[in-house]
């Protein structure tokens, strides 16, 4: 996978997208989604909005390379990912993050903050004389502030745990980030809040944020386009 060149317009291309799940004992398979289309301009916030259930996680991990999509083409900037080799997969992460919904089951409640993010650091080989400029870099981003690297994440709020994945998506610096359902559970203000910092981070980093929610009215008063999928798994603009 190659770095993106300055003057290419768009982060994510996805066309005429199919993907089915095998059932464990039967066989048979179950359509997700279904010949999906959709282009996101960089820079951009774009929402990935439907009920629970038609296939939007679905198509942010086909994205991120962790899911086999059974036909159709996506794209990330000028590299073609589907079907995807393994060299591709391992360079991914450089360039596409993917926050999840529940930060509560990927943040170990027995590790403080910083080890969290040391872990990210190491497994990528950045953990060295930088590693300290990395994290400062990435509180300042998402708006946290240092003492909160000594708290071990279960006495986090959730707020505080969604801000943290946040900047753990964040310490490599990608193009893309991937935001699934992280305003889910949160009360009003905390969910305003997220979705402020959500701008900020667009604002400060120009990195290119794939939305996901069940929420209409998030995606529009966040994103600046926005696909539907049907229950059947199949889109409208």
């Amino acid at each position: 996978m190659t770095a993106p060149k300055d003057d290419y317009q768009y982060a994510v291309t996805v066309n005429d997208l199919y993907v089915a799940y095998k059932e464990p004992f039967s066989g048979t398979r179950h359509q997700v989604v279904s010949g999906l289309s959709f282009s996101v301009r960089r820079g951009s916030i774009f929402g990935i909005v439907g009920p629970t259930g038609c296939g939007k996680t679905t198509v942010a991990l086909a994205i991120i390379g962790a899911i086999q999509p059974q036909g159709g083409y996506i794209g990330l900037f000028d590299n073609a990912i589907s079907p995807l080799n393994p060299s591709d997969r391992a360079a991914i992460p450089r360039y596409v993050q993917y926050v999840p919904q529940n930060p509560h089951d990927t943040l170990p409640p027995y590790l403080s903050v910083h080890e969290v993010i040391k872990q990210v650091l190491l497994s990528h080989g950045i953990y060295g004389p930088g590693g300290k400029d990395t994290i400062e870099w990435g509180l300042h981003v998402v708006d946290l502030p240092g003492n909160l690297l000594s708290r071990l994440c279960g006495t986090l709020s959730v707020g505080q745990k969604q801000r943290v994945a946040l900047l753990r998506s964040l310490l490599l610096k990608p193009e893309i980030i991937i935001c699934d359902e992280v305003t889910s559970g949160l009360d009003s203000c905390t969910e305003l809040y997220l979705m402020d910092l959500i701008l900020q981070v667009r604002r400060k980093i120009n990195v290119t944020v794939l939305v996901i929610s069940h929420s209409k009215r998030l995606i529009k008063n966040l994103c600046e386009g926005a696909i539907y999928v049907r229950s059947n798994g199949k889109g409208q603009n």
